[in-house]
């Protein structure tokens, strides 16, 4: 187990790492995305790749990134929703008590959601409290909860759980995730992409 301390790195260092990886999971997540529907796009790499390739459509989309909301403005047919709160500026995330206040009133139909680390025994895990509370709430506002996560994830933890695969519907990773962690995907009847 690779434990991490506070932080993940600055967001510039980790847009340029596994690129291929972020364009093929983002291609798998946008087919979960649905005409009319509203759907959660965390603050992270994983979650911008998606947002650059994002059809036009009609679409709510709620997100804690301004870096997303950005890139998602040049979209005619969405509907953006900005999260307020309190900036982090290594990863573009948004969090604090405004932001939890904002999303305990919306319903998602579709979340998908970046993580730092994942292992067996700690679950997924990320670096800032507030920030592990926003996933959580996420994670239960949402009706359909999406794990983005390239397998240079798993084995790394971070101080805050905000799940388990028991929380989960899908993990849409690079297709290099450990036969261990499928097989204990398989057996919560999480779907993997």
């Amino acid at each position: 187990v690779n434990f991490h301390g506070m932080t993940e790195g600055k967001l510039e260092t980790r847009m340029q790492s596994n690129v291929s990886e972020k364009r093929e999971i983002a291609q798998k997540a946008l087919r979960l995305v649905h005409t009319d529907s509203t759907i959660f796009l965390d603050a992270g790499t994983s979650c911008f790749a998606m947002a650059q390739m994002l059809p036009d459509i009609a679409i709510n989309i709620f997100t804690t990134a301004p870096n997303i909301a950005v890139e998602l403005s040049r979209l005619v047919n969405p509907a953006i929703h900005m999260c307020g709160g309190t900036l982090n500026r290594s990863n573009q995330a948004v969090s604090g008590a405004s932001t939890l206040a904002m999303l305990e009133h919306i319903n998602i139909a579709t979340a998908f959601i970046g993580v730092s680390g994942y292992t067996l025994d700690g679950g997924f895990t990320c670096g800032k409290e507030d920030e592990m509370q926003v996933k959580r709430l996420i994670m239960k506002k949402a009706a359909h909860k999406v794990i983005l996560m390239d397998s240079s994830k798993y084995g790394k933890i971070f101080p805050y759980q905000f799940g388990d695969l028991t929380d989960v519907d899908c993990v849409i990773s690079d297709g290099k995730l450990p036969e261990e962690f499928i097989q204990r995907a398989e057996a919560e009847n999480v779907i993997i992409l």
